[in-house]
Order: C-alpha cells, then structure tokens, then sequence
C-alpha cells in the first residue's frame, strides 16, 4: 500500500511539472511578443545640447547675443519616443535646462563680465513627423509646447537671487534633425516663451527666446 501511495503521489508531481512548464512556457512567449512589439514602437534615452538663449522685453529690446560671456547653456534630458505610424510619433522630454543671458529686467549688469542664469525643469511633448515615411530614420521635424518650471534664476557673479521676480513659462517650439544612425540622432530645436516671464510686472513683457543643438541618444536600441 505504501508503494501504491508512493507511485500516485510521483504521478501527481509528474503532472504537476507538466502544468508548470506549460504555463511557464506561455509566460515567456507572450513576454518576447510584448517585447518585441514594444521594441518596434517605443523607444527611451537621454538628450545631451547645448543652448544660446536671448531675452526680448516688449519694447523689443534686446538683452543678450547668440554667444554668452560666460558660455552657452547646458541642457540634459530623458525622452520616450512612441511611433503612431511610419510617418508620425510622439516623443516626450523631461529635461534640465539652464540658460544664460547678458541682462534682464531690473537687474542693472555692469560690464560684460557677468550675466544671468535661469535653471529649468521642462516638460516638452513634441509631435515628430518623419519626412521620408521611415519612422526614427532620415529627416524630421518637430513640433510642440513645453511647460518649463523655474528652479531659481540668479545674477551669477554677485550671486543675486532674481527668482521671485520671474515665473514658470510655456513655450512653443519647433525644430528639425536627423537620424542618422541606430543609436544616435542630431537636432536643432527653437524655443519661445509665450506668456511674461516676469511675475509682478504687467507693464513690460518679457520673453526668452532658445536655439538647441541636441544629441540623442537611443539607450533601448543597445540593449535589443
């Protein structure tokens, strides 16, 4: 009796391993065809630029020139690409930027010796059209609002804080670039503030104008 127990407790284990690698088979096929479904249609990485930014009053005077004294602006950020189709996607930026002008409102730099910094945290979903209907290669052009979020803005050298006299902006922007290779692709992208960037002051507008140069840099593409 005892060896009867035995074998149908075996049988059970038997089967019971059968099951298991069944379901444990299904698991991994369904997992490499979400992979490679979503290898096909999203993508990630990191963006690395650098900037030249001009600061416009609504007198259209002009506070700064495409160089700055003390260099350009540094922008880094994370991206997800998502492909709509082979023409159109969508990629999303959350990105650090910070930008350099020679003067701003009511901050009375002396000399080409100092300047004014604003760092940012901006919030960019971009509408990607790809020109030669071959998603993530060739030419494109991009186009989008950013929600850019004021970390602090300074005058750098004598280290005064001006950021309660500026606020959180959006901007539009457009741009253009090229994918050419797997990994990595370049682009120029133009930036506008459409609302005042001064907080307390409704009598002088205030607006910043960027121009990027941007590397991307598609990390999920090394790892397939």
């Amino acid at each position: 009796m005892n060896i009867f127990v035995s074998n149908k407790i075996n049988y059970q284990n038997v089967f019971t391993f059968q099951a298991m690698t069944r379901k444990l088979f299904l698991l991994v096929l369904l997992l490499s065809i979400f992979k490679i479904s979503y290898s096909q249609t999203n993508h990630y990485g990191l963006s690395i630029g650098t900037s030249a930014s001009f600061m416009e009053r609504g007198e259209r005077e002009r506070y700064n020139t495409i160089s700055s004294p003390k260099g350009p602006g540094f922008l880094i950020s994370a991206f997800y690409n998502y492909k709509l189709n082979n023409y159109f996607g969508v990629v999303s930026n959350v990105s650090f930027n910070s930008r350099n002008v020679l003067e701003a409102p009511f901050t009375n730099i002396e000399g080409d010796e100092d300047f004014v910094k604003f760092n940012y945290l901006s919030i960019t979903p971009l509408l990607k059209f790809d020109t030669n209907g071959n998603y993530n290669k060739g030419f494109y052009l991009k186009t989008g609002l950013s929600y850019e979020v004021l970390l602090n803005s300074k005058i750098k050298k004598e280290n005064i804080d001006l950021s309660s006299a500026f606020k959180n902006s959006i901007a539009a922007n457009f741009g253009y670039g090229v994918d050419f290779k797997k990994h990595i692709g370049i682009e120029m992208l133009f930036s506008y503030t459409l609302n005042n960037t001064l907080k307390y002051n409704d009598e002088i507008s205030s607006n910043l104008l960027g121009i990027y140069l941007i590397m991307n840099v598609n990390i999920n593409d090394f790892l397939n």
